[in-house]
């Protein structure tokens, strides 16, 4: 992945994403230790009008969430570490 961007920082922090250009992204990988903070980032990123995000989420209940995301021209994905093996994971381009 010669041209992703990691950002170490508050994920939060809505400058600071901003500041980083997520208006340019062509996608956003939430995967933060935190459901609530990769929640929290993945709006960021949505209403920054990335169209590809992808968020890490530990709690089964909170699965749906980003599916709300989904219902505008963004695609949203969700994945749980307990449910996720390599062979559920595909790139398409």
């Amino acid at each position: 992945m010669p041209k992703a961007k990691i950002v170490y920082g508050n994920a939060t922090d809505v400058r600071l994403i901003e500041d980083e250009g997520v208006k340019k992204a062509d996608a956003f990988i939430c995967a933060a230790g935190s459901d609530e903070t990769n929640l929290l980032s993945s709006l960021i990123a949505w209403t920054g009008g990335v169209d590809i995000i992808i968020t890490k989420i530990y709690t089964a209940s909170y699965e749906f969430v980003p599916m709300i995301f989904s219902r505008t021209s963004s695609t949203a994905s969700v994945y749980l570490p307990s449910a996720i093996s390599l062979f559920h994971i595909s790139f398409r381009r």
